[in-house]
């Protein structure tokens, strides 16, 4: 009686919330006993309960389903007021790739990985396929490879940019419960011992180039390294100058549905 919306004016329980409530109270007690109506409810909305049209008092009740134009049930409206109650948000946000600070040099790992230095030039690429179970596997090698590649080269600063948050927990913790990841984050870990490394997470957007250069590694199966930006694939090229100048791409995320049907 008092939550329904059955006088199509909302819950009298909100319209009215300093008068007694009753909750057992049934529609049916108001409409037929006006006497009683009068003493819970302030006249201008007894007056409006008098005139609503409720048929010959004789006849059965029935259910209206008021979604549909002619008061039927039907499985399909159903549906559609499911979807359109629980359909998932979009939600937009603008994601850019940043530069590496003055004298360091930077990774973008995605199971393979690109370096590139302050100004922005690329230094050194590669697209290695790998046998991998997960892409967390493939994050943590493509990790171990740059470090050691990096104590090769001499360099002893550079950041460390993952788009799987998992695995750079692991990497800033210095170590993992995981059995399967525990050694490789082992040995990337002393590999990085005597360096300044910095690792940090971004959005899968704002890795779009070692994101496809690890692609297309999965997809030829072929390794190859890259050493200046003319080398690069076509596809990579345009992706590298959006990153080099700083411009935003656009992330995409869908709220999921907050409902199950079993």
């Amino acid at each position: 009686m008092w939550w329904d919306n059955w006088c199509e004016k909302g819950p009298l329980a909100i319209l009215y919330s300093d008068h007694v409530l009753n909750n057992n109270a049934k529609v049916m007690d108001y409409l037929m006993n006006m006497n009683k109506s009068r003493e819970d409810l302030p006249e201008q909305i007894v007056l409006y309960i008098a005139n609503i049209p409720i048929g010959d008092a004789n006849d059965n009740d029935y259910v209206v389903w008021n979604i549909t134009q002619d008061g039927q049930y039907t499985n399909s409206s159903a549906w559609q007021s499911i979807r359109e109650v629980y359909r998932p948000i979009v939600r937009w946000r603008q994601v850019v790739w940043t530069k590496p600070v003055t004298e360091k040099i930077k990774f973008n790992t995605d199971g393979s990985y690109m370096q590139e230095n302050d100004t922005g030039h690329l230094i050194m690429a590669f697209s290695v396929p790998t046998q991998c179970k997960s892409n967390n596997q493939a994050e943590a090698i493509a990790a171990l490879y740059a470090t050691e590649w990096c104590n090769q080269a001499g360099y002893d600063k550079y950041d460390l940019e993952l788009d799987s948050m998992v695995v750079t927990n692991m990497f800033e913790e210095k170590d993992t419960n995981n059995v399967k990841l525990k050694n490789i984050i082992k040995r990337t870990v002393n590999a990085m011992e005597g360096a300044e490394v910095n690792f940090s997470h971004c959005y899968r957007e704002a890795n779009q180039v070692a994101y496809f250069l690890a692609k297309l590694a999965s997809s030829s199966g072929n390794g190859t390294f890259y050493f200046s930006y003319q080398q690069l694939p076509k596809e990579v090229k345009g992706l590298f100058q959006l990153d080099r100048w700083q411009l935003p791409c656009v992330r995409r995320r869908y709220d999921k549905c907050n409902f199950f049907v079993s």
